[in-house]
Formats: structure tokens, sequence, C-alpha cells
């Protein structure tokens, strides 16, 4: 994983990371100190207008990504699974990207314990990849999620239809990123491809930063680019994905990509 300089005012790598971030909904169950999006969720100018992206609307942004044979596609919110309409969301994306270029994240909460249930809803994402965002502060938000992740780990058919994402405030929570008990319930190959994050909030530069660039989608239309590994996060509106050619919110990957990104406001 490239590394960023600790001041984080000019990224100058080729390297830079690029993902599509679309938010079905804005409401979420859990408040954490690191989300990126969290002013998006609160009720605020940035944020204003539906909560829910229509299921229409993302089959329309779903056909541009797919038309232009776009990788790395991640539905999230917010709490993804708040929204009526998110298994379908998934398996939808999945079945135009492709298997390995859609994804879900989601803090767990949702997750069903009872072990039928939790393979009816993986079978009904298709084959979109559960990602599924485990770490200290989620922990203590919701005491129930040991079972609901070890109820999904047994529930696969496969472990590359999981993917573990971790957030880390400290070098010690980037060594443990979970608690033992919690550690022991996920098998060594998902914790070898894990996605371990660092907490970009945080004042602490002892550890490396990433370098990803979110082209991320709201249910309103609006398109935010956000550079993931500045302390804090550097976040510009670019356009409305209802409005604008998906091409002009393009220019901004072939900049992070090859050009740097520098501190825009």
């Amino acid at each position: 994983m490239p590394k960023t300089s600790k001041k984080s005012q000019i990224v100058r790598s080729p390297r830079v990371r690029i993902e599509f971030a679309v938010l079905i909904t804005l409401r979420c169950n859990f408040r954490c100190s690191f989300c990126i999006v969290k002013d998006l969720l609160e009720d605020t100018e940035l944020g204003r207008g539906p909560k829910d992206m229509d299921y229409s609307d993302f089959k329309v942004l779903i056909n541009k990504l797919a038309k232009r044979k776009e990788k790395n596609v991640c539905m999230g919110g917010g709490e993804p699974f708040l929204h009526s309409d998110a298994a379908l969301m998934a398996s939808y994306a999945a079945q135009k990207l492709g298997k390995t270029h859609a994804s879900i994240t989601t803090n767990m909460s949702l997750f069903p314990t009872d072990p039928d249930a939790a393979k009816k809803l993986l079978k009904s994402l298709g084959e979109a990849r559960l990602n599924m965002s485990i770490d200290r502060e989620h922990l203590r938000h919701d005491k129930s999620l040991p079972k609901r992740i070890k109820t999904a780990i047994d529930s696969a058919e496969s472990y590359d239809d999981l993917k573990v994402i971790a957030v880390a405030r400290n070098s010690y929570e980037a060594r443990h990123p979970f608690p033992k008990s919690v550690s022991r319930l996920i098998p060594m190959e998902l914790k070898q491809n894990m996605d371990l994050r660092f907490d970009y909030y945080s004042k602490m530069h002892e550890h490396p930063k990433t370098e990803d660039l979110s082209i991320t989608f709201l249910p309103n239309g609006r398109v935010f680019a956000i550079l993931i590994g500045a302390s804090p996060n550097i976040k510009a509106m670019i356009g409305d994905w209802r409005k604008d050619p998906l091409e002009k919110f393009m220019e901004w990957r072939s900049q992070a990509q090859y050009f740097g990104l520098t501190r825009f406001n």
C-alpha cells in the first residue's frame, strides 16, 4: 500500500487507489468518530435531500458505470441494510459489473444471527462481496457483533464472498485491530486479505497512511471526491451524477492517478 507525506498537503503518487462509493442510504444506526462521510449523514447542506437512493436511479447509475467497464464499485452508507432494497441493489450491481467488481460494506449490526437467515441473505446478494466493517469502535456500539460475524463466516460458501475492513487509531490497533475474542473468530485467509485503514481524524502520524480516492455518489445526486488518507480527509463536491456526464468525474481519477492531487477546498 502506498505511503503519503505526514503533512498530507500534496500527494505525488502514481499508485493512488481508486474506488467508486455508491451511498444507497444516508441513514445509519452508528455514529463513529472515524466515519469519512459523517458530515454527509447529518442534516447539513451537503447531505440535504432524500436519505435513500431510489432503486430506479441506482440502476441508471450502475448501468453508466458498467458501460464504462468501471471496477471497484462499493455500495454503502450509512448502514446500507437500512435500505429495504440493499440486497437487490447489490445483486444487480454484481450482475452488471462482474463478481469481483461489486461489494457492499456493512457494520454487521443488522446481519442475522440465525444460520438459515444468514445463508438466505448472502444468497440474495448474488455475486456481490460482503465487506464486514469490524473494529473496536463498532464492537463497543453493539455487543452482538461477534455472534453476527461468526454466523456470516460460517454461512458463506467461500471466503472469497467476504472481506474484513478494520480501522486503526494508533500503532497498537494497527497490529491488533480487534480484541482477541473477535480475532479468533476470523480465519487466517480473511486476515491476510484484510483492508486495514487508518483513522485520518487522529493526530497521530506514527503509522503509514493510505492514499485512496473515493468518487462518492449520494442519493441527492451530488458527487464528492474524497481523498482518504489525509488528516483531516479532503472532500470536494464535483457535480451531480443525475445531470452531469460520468466522464466529468473520471477527470478526478486521472488527476489523482497520473498527476497527483493537491489540496482542494
